[in-house]
């Protein structure tokens, strides 16, 4: 868990490449939602003002994805969990939650630098770890793009949204004991150095 651009992505991608576990995202579940579903152009817009995807959508997304062979031993899940009212949904019974502590003026800097690769989906920072060549995918050589939710304003609502109003539910999880806290305003290898220590890895 943790605010927009706290690396939520890049500590879930290094820890599943570490511990051979699938990466579940839930802003790509929802990005890969099928044309043909109901609520397609419900789901697309509420991803593209900002806002968030009913929980509703979301649950029988993740619920579809974690029941897939790949889960079998285990997931690493990121981005659900935020509020009560998800776990209400969709409570996965997790075993440890990351809570990546990142501000506001951090995560607005990190958020309008970040572009993504718009063949391959490989995301870069301008600012913090920029591609080899300006513009270009060093894994495909694709064209890089600045995604549409990226701007300032969205940022600051999904800020807002995502993580001011999560203070019940990292409460709730802390209670039990499975909460541990990582200060997400370093480097990625720093903040990465700081889960794997946390985690007794």
């Amino acid at each position: 868990m943790g605010p927009p651009a706290s690396g939520k992505g890049t500590v879930g991608q290094k820890l599943s490449d570490r511990l051979k576990l699938p990466l579940i995202q839930v802003g790509q579940v929802c990005r890969n939602i099928p044309e043909n579903h109901p609520r397609y152009d419900e789901v697309k817009a509420e991803m593209d003002s900002g806002g968030l995807v009913p929980q509703d959508i979301v649950a029988e997304l993740l619920e579809k994805r974690v029941k897939e062979p790949d889960c079998s031993n285990g997931y690493i899940l990121d981005g659900w969990g935020r509020t009560m009212i998800d776990l209400h949904y969709f409570n996965p019974g997790f075993d440890q939650v990351l809570v990546l502590n990142l501000s506001l003026e951090s995560a607005i800097k990190r958020i309008t630098s970040r572009r993504v690769c718009s063949n391959c989906g490989e995301v870069y920072n301008i600012v913090y770890i920029p591609p080899k060549v300006e513009g270009i995918c060093d894994v495909c050589g694709g064209s890089l793009i600045q995604r549409d939710d990226d701007s300032k304003e969205v940022v600051e609502r999904r800020y807002k949204l995502q993580w001011e109003d999560a203070v019940n539910v990292v409460t709730y999880f802390r209670d039990k004991g499975i909460v541990l806290d990582i200060d997400a305003e370093v480097s990625p290898d720093e903040v990465f150095s700081s889960v794997l220590s946390a985690l007794k890895l």
